[in-house]
């Protein structure tokens, strides 16, 4: 079971660990469960600390991205903060509205501030992947779903890094793997390795 006084169960959620402050911050998903066997949609923009060392949730009450579920996370580890990037909302008679905005969650305040964006990003997508470089201070995103209807999937290969310092996206060409999403990411040694 859950710990009391914590989140409903969801899927579609993503989250980091503060490693600082031995928690977990887990944001948005979706909460409706199926029902029979049919998908259903309660899409949340609910924030939570889980406490590793009492295995207690705290909810994150600091206004934040808007209500979404399947974003992209990663720790910027130079300054402390979870960022959060993209994601989708269920709209109605089954359509999605995807998103491209870029968020920062500051593990040492509990604030959410949105980062200004200049150049051309990714289009708006869900069930990306992204990892932060620290030695070049961006992150660098790849691949997504940019469907809408909700009946069908839109893979995309496309690569694109955005400098934290200056806030610029722009898109890294070249050769690189094929269409894909709902995969895994992780930054090692300079190089984002990707799985799934």
């Amino acid at each position: 079971g859950r710990p009391a006084g914590g989140p409903t169960p969801r899927g579609e959620v993503f989250g980091e660990l503060d490693e600082t402050r031995g928690r977990i911050i887990v944001f948005g998903g979706n909460t409706a469960a199926p029902e029979m066997c049919m998908p259903r949609y309660e899409i949340t923009a609910e924030a939570w600390a889980f406490h590793l060392d009492c295995a207690t949730w705290e909810p994150i009450t600091a206004p934040g991205p808007s209500t979404r579920a399947r974003v992209a996370t990663t720790v910027d580890t130079t300054r402390e903060r979870m960022i959060v990037f993209a994601g989708r909302q269920r709209l109605c008679f089954g359509s999605y509205e995807n998103y491209a905005d870029v968020w920062a969650f500051d593990f040492a305040t509990d604030a959410w501030s949105e980062i200004a964006t200049t150049g051309t990003g990714p289009s708006p997508r869900s069930s990306s992947s992204i990892v932060y470089d620290e030695a070049n201070d961006r992150i660098v995103v790849f691949g997504g779903d940019t469907g809408t209807d909700g009946l069908s999937l839109v893979g995309q290969g496309d690569t694109f890094e955005l400098d934290l310092g200056t806030g610029a996206w722009s898109e890294i060409t070249g050769a690189g793997p094929p269409a894909r999403l709902y995969h895994s990411a992780i930054e090692m040694g300079g190089v984002m390795n990707l799985f799934g």
